[in-house]
């Protein structure tokens, strides 16, 4: 059982406000035409469920999802997506990139979006400089927004 199971229950309370206030900062600088698929990568509870549609949420925890209510929802890990290529008009990933492992993920981020991403990143994270290094490795920066806890990255290829 992993850490996101163990603490499932409690996880909206403690989280959605500033998961909610990063979301709405992300939908303002964004431009999701009617029909674009969106993927929720490290999606829990499914709080960006309420802000767009025609998402799926994908998150390794078991328990987090099953509090989210999208129909379309898959256990996965963000370093093996189940998926065709170019299967997402949109990869959006909320405050999770930290805990993936961040070459693999990357490639798979890349291998199913098209070429609209926006990743955020936890300022505290140790990993921090070393998420954004790669991801300018990998992706254009179109723009940046430092929010409280997260940087804000719109990216494409």
């Amino acid at each position: 059982m992993n850490y996101y199971d163990q603490t499932a229950q409690g996880y909206p309370e403690l989280h959605k406000e500033e998961q909610i206030k990063k979301i709405k900062l992300i939908k303002e600088n964004i431009d999701i035409k009617p029909g674009e698929k969106v993927l929720d990568l490290g999606a829990g509870t499914g709080f960006l469920n309420n802000f767009f549609d025609n998402i799926t949420s994908v998150d390794s925890s078991e328990e987090l999802l099953k509090q989210n209510k999208n129909p379309t929802k898959i256990k996965a890990s963000a370093e093996d997506l189940p998926f065709e290529d170019n299967s997402f008009d949109w990869v959006i990933s909320v405050t999770a990139i930290h805990h993936f492992e961040l070459n693999k993920a990357i490639k798979e981020i890349k291998r199913v979006g098209k070429n609209n991403f926006v990743i955020t990143i936890l300022k505290k994270a140790n990993n921090k400089e070393t998420i954004i290094k790669k991801l300018k490795e990998n992706f254009k920066i179109k723009k940046q927004i430092e929010e409280d806890k997260d940087i804000i990255l719109f990216l494409t290829q």
